[in-house]
């Protein structure tokens, strides 16, 4: 659900909150077949599938949705 949309035709970089009183966490969003896939900076605790995600630009608030599915982090994810 998007209240600002911006253009996710290449990878964005962006924040992102899983939890309301979490700090904005880095994160890249790109666009797939399916949806939307969120890759965070750093390892995030207990996200579930069923919980929303909030994207930012910035001060601004993109919108968000619910997480459908939640993959384990791993250090070999890392992008150089």
């Amino acid at each position: 659900y998007w209240v600002n949309p911006i253009d996710l035709s290449q990878p964005r970089r962006l924040t992102a909150k899983v939890r309301y009183r979490q700090s904005d966490q880095p994160c890249t969003l790109e666009k797939t077949a399916n949806g939307y896939r969120a890759t965070f900076d750093d390892p995030q605790r207990a996200v579930t599938p069923g919980q929303s995600v909030v994207f930012y630009d910035g001060e601004i608030c993109l919108g968000g949705g619910v997480i459908e599915v939640a993959e384990p982090w791993s250090s070999k994810d890392v992008r150089p």
